[in-house]
């Protein structure tokens, strides 16, 4: 086993990408990069950083992550993560936002105020 970046915050999801980019969300928000082979590593800045709201009693922050079957020439990324909606409930949203020069932008919202889910437990 290779260790191929260190000092990420919760990482929770990744996609790669076909230039040899390997894209990791932080659940606190940040989607970060990570250039796989000779001279990679864990890039310095976010590739963007999303509004998400974690905590810790349940999944929530920034939790999914896919590139576009196409990402090779529309640099489309889609993104899952939970914000603080007014009143104070959490909500979800699914966006897509673009490659630009190696940065996230033009977030587009796909899906919003979708609900959290509550943990359940088993009775047993």
């Amino acid at each position: 086993m290779q260790l191929v970046a260190s000092g990420l915050r919760a990482p929770w999801a990744v996609d790669l990408a076909p230039d040899g980019r390997l894209f990791v969300t932080e659940r606190p928000g940040r989607v970060r990069v990570v250039q796989l082979g000779a001279g990679g590593g864990l890039r310095a800045n976010p590739w963007a950083t999303l509004p998400a709201s974690t905590s810790s009693d349940g999944e929530k922050g920034l939790l999914g992550i896919a590139l576009d079957p196409d990402f090779g020439s529309n640099g489309f990324v889609y993104l899952y993560y939970s914000y603080a909606a007014p009143g104070g409930a959490t909500r979800n949203k699914l966006v897509r936002m673009l490659d630009q020069n190696g940065i996230g932008t033009a977030e587009t919202v796909i899906l919003d105020g979708i609900p959290e889910t509550t943990p359940t437990t088993a009775a047993g």
